[in-house]
């Protein structure tokens, strides 16, 4: 996948690498052109992550015309994948439940200026039953 230089692949990118697809990017100047790198550095695979205009077209070139060089930039970003922190769903989910624990304690515990009627009652449920409010 090539990466646009001034307006990154944000959300493309994530699901492209989530695929399995290696990505070559290039860091720009501006936010906007510097998510590739932001998802290269996040997922510690920072192969194809060019310096520079000249070093993205080497790279794209290369991995053109070398597609046993392709596949094994395939399988060391599966392993990757694997062990990065970046698609760790299950974390995710942990600190999820964990801020909306926090958040419901911090709730229960402040003052309340609402009347009865502004008052809705909701349960959070968490993936460990013992940890339900």
């Amino acid at each position: 996948f090539l990466d646009n230089f001034f307006y990154n692949a944000g959300t493309t990118g994530s699901d492209v690498l989530f695929a399995g697809v290696p990505v070559v990017s290039c860091a720009g100047r501006r936010t906007l052109a510097r998510m590739g790198a932001s998802l290269a550095y996040a997922l510690e695979f920072t192969t194809l992550l060019a310096r520079d205009a000249q070093d993205y077209v080497k790279i794209a070139v290369r991995l053109g015309r070398n597609r046993l060089q392709v596949a094994k930039i395939k399988q060391q970003l599966d392993r990757q994948l694997k062990s990065s922190h970046l698609f760790d769903v299950d974390r995710w989910v942990l600190g999820y439940e964990v801020l909306l624990l926090t958040l419901w304690d911090a709730a229960v515990s402040a003052p309340h200026k609402l009347t009865e009627k502004d008052q809705r009652p909701f349960r959070i449920v968490t993936s460990d039953p013992s940890t339900t409010p």
